[in-house]
Parts: C-alpha cells; structure tokens; sequence
C-alpha cells in the first residue's frame, strides 16, 4: 500500500515547506495509518494525537473546523467507529478505514484468522490463536464490540505485535487492501491540498 502513494523527487530549494499537521484520536489510529500509508510521508506530515486531552477533542476539533478557516490546515483523522458522529463531515477530516475502532478491527481479524497462519509464529514461537482470542475469553466476534473489554485484549496482546503493532496492521492491511487504497487516494488529495510544495 505503501508503494501506492509514490513521491516525486523535486529540486532542493533553499527553505523547505512546512509540515502538514496530521491529528488522530489515539496511538492505535496512529499506528494503523502508518502500515497503510506507508513511512513515505514523513517528509511531508507530522503527526500527533488526542490521548492526553481526552476522547470527545477530536469531534471538537471537526465542528471547530467548519467554523474556523484556520483550522482547514489540519487534517483529523478519526477512528473508523466516529463515521457518523458529524451532521456534516469537516471537508479537512477522513475516517479510517474498517468502520470500528482499531482494537476492534485487531480483534476480528485474529478472531477470524487460521490457527495455522504463519502470523501467529511471526509474532511469537508460543504465541497461537488459543493463546490470543480463546483464552482471554474471545467467545465469539461480538466480543470485540465491547469497547472496555476489547481495549483491556488489545493492551495485553499488544506485545507480541512489534514496535507500534506493525506485525498486527501490517497483517490487517493487506487483508483489507481495497479499503486501505481508497484511504490512501482520498488522503493524498487532502495532504496535496495542504502541503505548500510538490508531492
């Protein structure tokens, strides 16, 4: 997916354009847009999210910003479970992909995943689907739709999943490749919208 967004060299110039700022609700946001879209936007966004705040600041920051001009610089990127918390969608917002939460979207797919997906391994030599979903009480796929539960699953497995849970949404992203380049296309627009410069 990464490879989707390619970034034209262009001529040095003697001062480089300002970095378009990237706001999304937490970490776990965060982390999933990175396997999507790839490290070849780092030049170009800096990121940060809305943890310490608190979890009503990025629907704020949305209102906010059909109001306020300035604030059409930003780019909010909100969880995919927030899809329908504005009457009318900020044009400088774009929701992830997935339609849930990411714990949520993690925990589907390893509860749908083969025990025998060389996942499981690549996360750990112990670590199975047994271990992950059954045995910390994954009865079924609706588990995961119990927000306090599934956040509790997510910071305890987290672990096994690499530096900012790559091996996990690398996984779900290219189980989920449709979804992710039509992020990636509509992301692109509204950085190149924003970025005083050539992408």
């Amino acid at each position: 997916i990464g490879d989707h967004l390619k970034v034209e060299s262009t001529l040095p110039s003697t001062r480089k354009p300002e970095k378009v700022s990237v706001v999304f609700e937490d970490s776990e946001g965060q982390h999933l847009f990175q396997q999507i879209c790839g490290s070849k936007l780092r030049n170009y966004v800096k990121v940060e999210n809305t943890t310490s705040f608190g979890a009503g600041d990025l629907k704020n920051l949305g209102v906010l910003s059909t109001k306020l001009p300035e604030l059409q610089d930003i780019i909010l990127i909100p969880d995919g479970d927030m899809i329908k918390t504005w009457e009318i969608t900020p044009k400088n917002l774009l929701v992830l992909p997935g339609g849930e939460r990411p714990e949520t979207l993690a925990y589907r797919h390893l509860y749908n995943m083969n025990p025998s997906n060389p996942f499981w391994k690549m996360c750990a030599p112990t670590y199975t689907r047994q271990f992950a979903i059954t045995s910390k009480g994954g009865t079924d796929i609706t588990t995961g739709d119990c927000k306090k539960w599934v956040k509790n699953w997510y910071k305890g497995q987290s672990k096994y999943w690499g530096d900012g849970n790559k091996k996990l949404f690398k996984s779900w992203v290219a189980a989920h490749k449709a979804g992710c380049r039509d992020f990636c296309t509509k992301f692109l627009k509204l950085l190149k919208a924003r970025y005083k410069g050539e992408i």
